[in-house]
C-alpha cells in the first residue's frame, strides 16, 4: 500500500481538506513541532489503495537572509550587498522546526501532493516543502510521477474533490519569480536602508523614526502620497462665478436650474450675463427629453476592489482587511481572496453559492427570487488566469463571525449577489430653459427597476425631485436669478482606496503585497492615517521623496519597479531567465546606489531645512568619558546621547525619562551616569551610556543598566544593590532603587515588578550579610528619629525585607491588580488602596487618547509585550479566562474606568477567540512516566506569548475604533460598589492568597440580560500559589458561561468550582504542580446574593449591625466530612490540628492532585434575598476567621468607622491589622463589599438586634 503525504499551507486548511477527502473518517495527532497536526486516513490514489497523511506548514518554510558578517551593519559597506554578500535560505521560524517536522512525516512516503495556496507564493512554498521532503521519500527508478500539485479556489467539497481528481505538477517558473523578488527586495532594500539610516541618524536628532527604510515597492508607494501632498501645497485657489436661476412651478414649489455655461472666471463677464437675465420674468421651455438608462451591476470581486471598499466603506486598513479575508477563506466562508480576475468562467457554478444564501435572514427574499426567476449572467470582466473572483461559499451570520469579519463577509456576499442581479434601470428626465439669451437645464431621475441596488442600497440612484410635465414652448415664472461667487478647492490627501488604485494602475506590488507596502509606510512614520483613512505624509516622508527626485527620480517613480514586475512575470511565464533578470536588475540598482551615495548631499540639503543636526538637537545632559565635554540628550526616537566633539552616539533605553544621576561617574570609563525612569510609580535605575552600548562583562546584555552590571566594586552595580531573587519572573533579581527615598522600593532588573518597602528612612544600604531563612541580602536602614518605628525611638535596624517583622509592618505594594501575583504577593506586602467602582463619561476619551499615544501602533512580532505571559502554553479551555485577566489587568494598571476596562477586555478577547487559533497551536511535551490513560488524552495547547501579542493588537484596534465612538454599553451608568480589600503575606514565606473584585461582571463577559451582577472572591492557596492564582482567573470565567447562570446562579457557581478543579488537575498533571486552594465567592445578581465555598475560606453578611451566618466551612473535623473521607478509604487524624491523611488541614479544595478524591472539589452553595437593610459583605481566608469570631466583626468595623481616620475605604486594612494583632501568622486577605453607605452604619442600632 502506498503512503501519500499531503501538505497544505495552514493547519486549519489541512484539517478541512482532510475532513472532506476522508469523508470525516480520519484520525488526527499532533506533529512534533506542536503547531501542525497530522490527519491520517485510508483511500485510493491513482487507482491503488493508499494511506494518506495530511499535514501543513505555517506559511513560508524558509526565508532569505545574508550570511555571517553581512548581517552586521557596522562591519560591511552596504554596496557589497548587491553582489558580494552571499545569501542563504534559513528556516522562517526556527522555533517551529518545520524542516525536521516535514522530514519526519515524509520519511518513507511514496508520493507527495501539494495543497499550497494557488498563487506564486504558494508555488514557491511548494518547492520549499519539496527541498525538505524529497531526500527522505522512497526513491523510484521507474520514472513514475511522485510529486503532484492540487489546484483549488475554495474549501468546498466540490472544489477539493475536483482538485484531487485532476492533480498536476508544481510550477517551477512561478517559484523562481518569487525567489527573484525576494532576493531583489533583500539586496536593494537593505543596501539603501542601511546607508540612509546610518547617514541621517548620525547627523539629525529629530527624525522620530528608528529606521529610514527604502523599498523598491515601498518608496514609489510613498511617492504617490507625497505627489498628492505637493499638489495640495502648490494649489492656488481661483475665484469663479456661477449664474443660478430659480423658477416657480406653482405657488408651493420651485425648481433650481443649472447654468449651461457652468461657470466663468471673469467677474465682469459674469455680471454681464446676470444683467442680461435678471430682468426676464419668464423662463421658456426649449426642449424636454425622457430617456431610460441603466446603472450597471458591478464586476465580479477581485482582491484590489475588496481592499478599496474595505478601506473606503468599512474603515478597515488594507493589511487588516487582507488578514480578515484570509481567515474567512481558511474557515471555508469565502473563496481564495487573492485574485486579479473579475470574470467568472463559463463552467463556474453560480447557483451553488447562491443557494447557500437562500435562508439567510438578511437577503433570503432577494436570493429566492433570483433562483426562481433565473440568474443574470455576470458582466464580462478581466480574466487573469489565476483564481475565480472572490465568492461566498457558505452562509454565515453576524453572531457566528462577529465584528469586522462579519462586515467584510457581508460586503463580499452582497457584491456576489449583485453580480448575478439585473442592472438598475431608471428614467432620466431633462428640461432645457431659456432665460433671455442664456440657457439653463434641470434634470431628474426616477427608478424603474432597482435591480442590483436592492442588495447594494448604497449604490442606489439618489432620490430627486420629480420634474413638472412640460412641453416645448411652455413658460414658467422666474423667481430669481443671482450670481454666486465660489473658489476652486485643492484635492484632498489620498485615501487608502485611491492609493490602492494608483498602485494597481502602475503595477506596484501584487494583490497580496499591496497591503504590506501601505502598512510599511505607516509604520515607518512616513505617513499618518487621518480621518477618512486619508494618508498624510510626515516631514520625513516628504523630505525623502523630494530627495529621491532631486538625486534620481527613478528611485521613487513607479516606472522602474513596474518594469521589474514585468520581468518577474516573464520569469513566471518561462519567457525570461532567472539569473539574467536578477543580475541585470541588481546591476541597474547598484549603479543607482553608487550615484545616490555620491549625491547624498542633495538630499542632505533638504534634511537640513526640515530637521535639526545632532549637535543642535537636544539639551546638554552628561559628560563624555573620553573628552569630558557635555553630551546632548536627544529625545526623538530613538532616544540617545550624542557627543559632538567625539562624534559618537550612544543609544539609551526607550519609553522612559532620562536625567543626570548626581554627576556620578562610571569607574570603568569615566562617563557620567544617567538615570532612566518609567515614572513616579514605576522603576528607575542608573546606567553608564558607554557600558550600556559596549557591555564590559560577558553576562551583561547590550542596553542594560547598572542594575544588571556585575562589577564587584561599583556602588551602583547589581553586586552591591541586589537584594534577592524575583519570584515573579524567576530569572531576574530584585535590586534596591537608590534614588527612591524616602519611599524606598526594590525592582526586578528583568521584569516589571516594583515593590515599595517602607517610608521615613533617610538612608538604606544593602548589607553583605544574608538572611538565614530566605538567603536574601539584609538591609541596613537609618530611620528618621521623629518617625522611627523602632522601640525606644531607635534609628538603626538591619533585617530581611521579606522576613523581618519590623519591615513587614512597613511594607506596601505596587502591583497591576489586586488579585494578580505581582510584587505585592511576592514580598507579602499589603495590597494597594481599596477601590470604588464607577466612572464618569469624561474619563473615557482621555484614557483612550493616552493609551493610543503611548502605543501608536500594534505590536510587531519583535515588540516586547506590555504584560507578563501566564506560562508558555494555554489550553483552549483556559484561553478566555487568562486572556480576560491579561486585558483587564493591563487596563486597570493604566487606571481605566472599570466599565470601559471590562467592555474593552470583552471586545478584544471575544474577537481573538472568534479568529482562527490554529497558528498558535503547540505540541504538548511528551510524558516520561507511566501516567494514566486519561492524562495522555490529546489536548490542544496554544502558544501563550503569541495569543498575548494578538490580544494586545485586538485591544489596540478596539481602542482606535472606540476613540471615534464609544459603544453604549461602555458609556452606560453602572451601579457603584464601595469595596475595601487588603492582603498581607504576614509571617509566611510566600503570599499564596488571591482575591477578585469584578463589579462589571456582565460587561466583562458580554452578558446582555437585565440582571445586574457583581462578583467577589477570596482564594487561600497552600503548597504554592499556582492553584489560588488559577482559581482567581478561571472560576468566574467558567461561571459566566454556565447555562444555569440565568436560572440558578448558585448552581452555576458550584459547577464553576467543580470545572475549575478539573481544569487545574489536568494542568497539574501536565506541569507536575502539587498546590491547592480553598475558596469562597459571592455573586450579587439583582436583589439576590449567591455564595459558593470550598474549604475554610468564608463569607459573612452583616445586617443592621448583626452577623448573619451564610455557610458552614469544610473542615476535616466535621463529622460528615470525616465520614465521606473514610468511606473513600482515607482517614482523618489530629497532628497539631485535624488533617486529611495526616497532611492537609482542609477537606475540600481546588487542586491537591495527590489527595484526590479525599480532598474533594465539590463546592457547597446558598442564596440569600437582599432587602436593602444589609450593611456589608465580608469575604476572608482562614488567616482572618481563625482569630476573629463572626460576632466581633461588626464591632471592629463600627469602631473603625467611628474613629478619627475612619473610612469605608480603609476598613479591610483595619480588619487585617486586628487579625495580626490577635496572633495570626498566616496570609491574611479581607474583602469588604458595602451594600449601603458606611456612614449610615454609625446610626443608633435597633433596640432588638437580629439573632445570627
Amino acid at each position: 500500500m502506498k503512503t501519500v503525504l499531503m501538505v497544505a499551507e495552514k493547519p486549519s486548511l489541512a484539517q478541512s481538506i482532510a475532513r472532506i477527502l476522508s469523508r470525516g473518517s480520519m484520525s488526527s495527532r499532533k506533529g512534533l513541532n506542536g503547531a501542525c497536526s497530522v490527519h491520517e486516513y485510508s483511500g485510493a490514489f491513482e487507482g491503488q489503495p493508499a494511506r494518506f497523511k495530511m499535514t501543513s506548514v505555517c506559511g513560508h518554510v524558509m526565508t532569505l537572509d545574508f550570511l555571517g558578517k553581512y548581517n552586521k551593519w557596522d562591519r560591511v559597506d552596504p554596496a557589497e550587498l548587491f553582489s558580494q554578500a552571499p545569501t542563504e535560505k534559513k528556516e522562517a521560524n526556527p522555533k517551529l522546526s518545520m524542516v525536521k517536522f516535514l522530514q519526519v512525516e515524509g520519511r518513507g512516503c511514496d508520493c507527495i501532493v501539494l495543497w499550497l495556496d494557488c498563487d506564486k507564493e504558494g508555488e514557491n512554498i511548494c518547492f520549499e516543502v519539496l527541498d525538505a521532503v524529497l531526500p527522505v521519500m522512497k526513491q523510484t527508478h521507474s520514472g513514475e510521477q511522485t510529486v503532484f500539485r492540487a489546484r483549488f479556489s475554495s474549501i468546498t467539497d466540490t472544489d477539493i474533490c475536483a482538485a484531487m481528481a485532476r492533480l498536476g505538477e508544481p510550477d517551477h517558473n512561478e517559484a523562481l519569480s518569487v525567489d527573484a523578488r525576494q532576493e531583489l527586495d533583500l539586496r536593494i532594500g537593505c543596501a539603501f536602508t542601511r546607508f540612509q539610516t546610518k547617514y541621517f541618524q548620525g547627523k539629525y536628532g529629530n527624525l522620530d523614526s528608528s529606521l529610514i527604510s527604502f523599498g523598491p515597492c515601498q518608496t514609489p508607494t510613498l511617492g504617490f502620497c507625497v505627489e498628492r501632498h505637493d499638489k495640495i501645497q502648490s494649489f492656488k485657489p481661483e475665484t469663479y462665478w456661477v449664474l443660478q436661476a430659480k423658477v416657480d412651478v406653482d405657488k408651493d414649489r420651485s425648481l433650481l436650474l443649472d447654468w449651461d455655461r457652468v461657470r466663468v472666471f471673469d467677474r465682469e463677464v459674469a455680471q454681464m450675463f446676470l444683467n442680461m437675465t435678471r430682468l426676464e420674468e419668464e423662463a421658456q421651455v426649449e426642449a424636454t427629453s425622457r430617456k431610460e438608462k441603466a446603472k450597471q451591476r458591478p464586476l465580479a470581486l477581485n482582491t484590489v476592489e475588496m481592499l478599496r471598499v474595505a478601506s473606503s466603506a468599512l474603515g478597515m486598513g488594507p493589511q487588516h482587511a487582507m488578514q480578515t479575508a484570509e481567515r474567512l477563506y481558511t474557515q471555508g466562508y469565502i473563496s481564495y481572496p487573492r485574485t486579479e480576475t473579475t470574470h467568472y468562467p463559463e463552467s463556474f457554478d453560480l447557483k451553488g453559492p447562491l443557494r447557500q444564501q437562500a435562508n439567510h435572514p438578511y437577503w433570503a427574499d432577494t436570493v429566492k427570487r433570483l433562483l426562481a426567476e433565473g440568474l443574470n449572467r455576470p458582466r464580462k470582466g478581466h480574466d487573469a488566469g489565476d483564481h475565480p473572483p472572490i465568492t461566498p461559499m457558505k452562509s454565515a451570520t453576524e453572531a457566528e463571525l462577529g465584528g469586522e469579519a462579519w462586515r467584510l463577509y457581508e460586503y463580499i456576499t452582497r457584491h456576489f449577489i449583485a453580480t448575478v442581479s439585473h442592472d438598475c434601470k431608471y428614467l432620466q428626465s431633462s428640461v432645457s430653459f431659456r432665460i433671455g439669451p442664456e440657457r439653463f437645464t434641470c434634470t431628474g431621475k426616477t427608478v424603474i427597476s432597482p435591480g442590483f441596488t436592492e442588495i447594494m442600497p448604497w449604490q442606489s440612484v439618489p432620490l430627486e425631485e420629480s420634474l413638472p410635465t412640460c412641453q416645448k414652448g411652455d413658460t414658467l415664472a422666474v423667481a430669481e436669478v443671482k450670481l454666486l461667487e465660489k473658489q476652486t478647492s485643492p484635492p484632498d490627501y489620498l485615501t487608502e482606496a485611491e492609493l490602492i488604485t494608483l498602485m494597481e494602475k502602475h503595477g506596484i506590488g501584487t494583490d497580496a503585497s499591496i497591503p504590506v507596502h501601505i502598512n510599511n509606510i505607516c509604520q515607518r512614520n512616513y505617513v499618518v492615517v487621518e480621518s477618512g483613512r486619508r494618508l498624510k505624509p510626515t516631514n520625513l516622508g516628504i523630505v525623502l521623496v523630494h530627495g529621491y527626485y532631486k538625486i534620481d527620480a527613478e528611485l521613487v517613480l513607479p516606472t522602474i519597479r513596474s518594469a521589474v514586475e514585468k520581468q518577474l512575470n516573464l520569469i513566471a511565464q518561462g519567457r525570461a531567465d532567472f539569473r539574467q533578470v536578477l543580475g541585470h536588475t541588481l546591476d541597474v540598482f547598484k549603479r543607482k546606489f553608487h550615484y545616490f551615495v555620491d549625491s547624498i548631499a542633495g538630499m542632505d540639503e533638504l534634511m537640513e531645512v526640515s530637521f535639526s543636526p545632532l549637535a543642535a538637537t537636544g539639551k546638554p545632559l552628561s559628560r563624555c568619558g573620553k573628552c569630558h565635554r557635555f553630551m546632548k540628550y536627544i529625545q526623538a526616537k530613538p532616544s540617545r546621547l550624542h557627543c559632538s566633539h567625539c562624534d559618537e552616539t550612544y543609544t539609551l533605553p526607550q519609553n522612559g525619562t532620562i536625567k543626570l544621576y548626581k554627576e556620578l561617574r562610571c569607574p570603568l570609563d569615566d562617563f557620567e551616569l544617567v538615570l532612566w525612569s518609567s515614572g513616579s510609580r514605576g522603576k528607575s535605575y542608573p546606567l553608564c551610556p558607554y557600558c550600556s552600548n559596549h557591555p564590559p562583562f560577558r553576562d551583561m546584555k547590550k542596553g542594560a543598566g547598572c542594575n544588571e552590571c556585575t562589577h564587584p566594586g561599583c556602588q551602583h552595580s547589581l553586586s552591591m544593590l541586589g537584594v534577592g531573587q524575583c519570584v515573579e519572573c524567576e530569572s531576574g533579581v530584585l535590586v534596591l532603587d537608590p534614588t527612591s527615598g524616602p519611599k524606598w522600593r526594590v525592582a526586578c532588573n528583568r521584569c516589571s515588578v516594583v515593590a515599595h518597602c517602607f517610608e521615613n528612612a533617610h538612608r538604606v544600604r544593602v548589607s553583605a550579610e544574608t538572611c538565614a531563612a530566605c538567603e536574601a541580602a539584609l538591609l541596613d536602614v537609618d530611620f528618621n528619629k521623629a518617625k522611627s518605628p523602632l522601640p525606644g525611638n531607635g534609628t538603626q535596624h538591619t533585617g530581611c525585607v521579606f522576613c523581618d517583622p519590623i519591615f513587614q509592618e512597613l511594607r506596601k505594594d505596587q502591583g497591576p491588580r489586586q488579585q494578580l501575583p505581582g510584587p505585592s504577593n511576592a514580598l507579602g506586602m499589603a495590597e494597594g488602596a481599596p477601590r470604588q467602582s464607577g466612572q464618569t463619561a469624561e474619563e473615557t476619551p482621555g484614557f483612550l487618547d493616552a493609551l493610543l499615544r503611548d502605543f501608536p501602533a500594534p505590536l510587531s512580532p519583535e515588540s516586547p509585550l506590555p504584560w507578563k505571559v501566564p506560562g508558555p502554553v494555554l489550553t483552549l479551555e483556559e484561553a478566555e479566562g487568562e486572556l480576560a485577566e491579561l486585558a483587564l489587568g493591563f487596563l486597570s494598571s493604566r487606571s481605566a474606568p472599570p466599565s470601559l476596562a471590562a467592555c474593552l477586555a470583552h471586545e478584544a478577547v471575544s474577537q481573538l477567540l472568534r479568529s482562527d487559533l490554529s497558528e498558535f497551536r503547540k505540541l504538548p511535551e511528551q510524558e516520561e512516566d507511566g501516567d494514566r490513560a486519561e492524562e495522555k488524552a490529546p489536548v490542544i495547547l496554544l502558544d501563550a506569548a503569541g495569543l498575548a501579542r494578538s490580544l494586545f493588537n485586538h485591544l489596540w484596534q478596539a481602542c482606535g475604533q472606540w476613540q471615534q465612538q464609544v459603544p453604549p454599553a461602555a458609556r452606560a451608568p453602572q451601579r457603584q460598589w464601595l469595596v475595601s480589600a487588603h492582603a498581607i503575606r504576614n509571617a509566611r514565606r510566600r503570599m499564596e492568597d488571591r482575591h477578585v473584585c469584578l463589579p462589571a461582571f456582565n460587561l466583562l463577559f458580554g452578558l446582555e440580560d437585565s440582571v445586574e451582577r457583581a462578583y467577589f472572591a477570596v482564594f487561600d492557596g497552600h503548597g504554592g500559589a499556582d492553584a489560588a492564582r488559577y482559581a482567581s482567573v478561571h472560576t468566574h470565567a467558567v461561571a459566566a458561561r454556565r447555562p444555569e447562570l440565568a436560572t440558578d446562579p448558585a448552581e452555576a457557581l458550584r459547577a464553576a468550582f467543580r470545572c475549575t478543579d478539573e481544569m487545574f488537575l489536568r494542568k497539574a498533571r501536565r506541569e507536575r504542580l502539587q498546590s491547592g486552594t480553598t475558596g469562597v465567592c459571592a455573586l450579587i445578581a439583582g436583589n439576590t446574593l449567591h455564595v459558593a465555598w470550598l474549604g475554610d475560606s468564608q463569607v459573612l453578611l452583616v445586617q443592621q449591625g448583626q452577623a448573619v451566618k451564610l455557610m458552614e466551612p469544610h473542615r476535616p473535623e466535621r463529622q460528615d466530612e470525616k465520614d465521606r473521607i473514610e468511606a473513600l478509604g482515607g482517614f482523618v487524624s489530629h497532628m497539631d490540628c485535624w488533617r486529611v491523611n495526616g497532611t492537609l488541614a482542609v477537606s475540600r479544595a481546588i487542586g491537591d492532585v495527590f489527595q484526590k478524591p479525599y480532598v474533594s472539589g465539590e463546592a457547597d452553595a446558598a442564596s440569600w434575598g437582599l432587602t436593602g437593610s444589609e450593611d456589608y459583605l465580608l469575604l476572608a481566608c482562614d488567616g482572618f476567621f481563625d482569630v476573629v469570631p463572626h460576632q466581633e466583626v461588626a464591632g471592629l468595623v463600627r469602631s473603625h468607622l467611628a474613629g478619627p481616620r475612619g473610612s469605608g475605604l480603609r476598613v479591610a486594612e483595619e480588619l487585617v491589622a486586628a487579625a495580626r494583632e490577635r496572633g495570626s501568622h498566616d496570609n491574611i486577605t479581607v474583602v469588604v463589599v458595602f451594600l449601603r453607605d458606611p456612614q449610615d452604619l454609625l446610626e443608633p442600632e435597633p433596640d432588638t438586634p437580629r439573632s445570627s
